[in-house]
């Protein structure tokens, strides 16, 4: 089991259908973070097992993530916002190294 991690930092992200990327972004906040996956703070529902791009926003990444795909595993309502759990299917080998560097990181300061 991978470990999971606070975090709090911005993310944006475009739905997918069909495997064509859509032209609208939004804007949303990471809210915690393991070496599969990520929660997050979003402005719209998302059905589940929908897919999205995210790019992340974090002095983890150089200047911006390399995008990142991830399929929704659930949300909720969450006052004005939606609490959304969704799994990576897609990022490079750089980008999944910069997480796991991160979260290792933040475990050993413990």
């Amino acid at each position: 089991k991978s470990p999971r991690i606070e975090v709090d930092f911005p993310l944006t992200f475009q739905t997918l259908k069909n495997k064509t990327v859509s032209e609208t972004s939004y804007a949303g906040r990471a809210i915690d973070l393991s070496y599969y996956g990520l929660q997050a703070r979003l402005p719209i529902e998302l059905q589940t097992l929908s897919d999205i791009r995210i790019t992340l926003y974090t002095s983890m990444m150089s200047e911006q993530s390399s995008h990142i795909y991830a399929k929704i595993l659930d949300n909720e309502q969450n006052g004005e916002d939606w609490l959304c759990r969704m799994e990576f299917t897609g990022i490079d080998e750089a980008g999944q190294s910069a997480i796991k560097q991160y979260i290792d990181q933040a475990v050993s300061r413990r």
